[in-house]
């Protein structure tokens, strides 16, 4: 009997270690780097395959320390990709609270809005865009209408 329980138990350590073999991704997307081939041996922190969910896109946009002050996170941006006429939208979810070291630029992070009709985008191509930081409106006349009476 004790024979029995202890192959019973060798049966349950065999078949957890070949479940532990099969990689399941916590997201549902497609490939986009596979870092291992089949049968090499990898420490446990390893990375095995890189993963993309083409659905949810964000992008990071380094904005100067300047610019960076008006950004606020929901503002919206109109990002053009190139070989496309009509600008997508995006809205600010992210903004670093901290200015990179090196070249002091504040990493700004945009997902970018899901329409029906949005082309096919890839994990890093390079995009442009604006920002709508604010707006003004205010009168303008050419400088020969005004006239000013009192000395300066």
């Amino acid at each position: 009997k004790a024979s029995y329980q202890a192959a019973l138990a060798a049966a349950d350590v065999a078949r957890k270690a070949l479940a532990d073999t099969v990689l399941r991704s916590p997201i549902s997307g497609q490939v986009a780097q596979r870092l291992v081939q089949n049968g090499e041996r990898v420490a446990v922190e390893a990375r095995i395959l890189e993963v993309v969910d083409l659905s949810r896109l964000e992008l990071e946009a380094l904005l100067g320390p300047a610019d960076s002050v008006a950004v606020r996170v929901g503002q919206k941006a109109h990002l053009t990709i190139e070989g496309r006429a009509e600008p997508l939208q995006a809205t600010v979810v992210r903004i670093s609270p901290s200015a990179q070291p090196g070249s002091r630029t504040v990493p700004v992070y945009l997902a970018i809005d899901p329409t029906p009709d949005m082309p096919a985008l890839r994990q890093g191509l390079f995009v442009q865009g604006l920002l709508d930081v604010g707006r003004a409106e205010q009168l303008a006349v050419p400088l020969d209408a005004v006239r000013t009476d009192k000395p300066q």
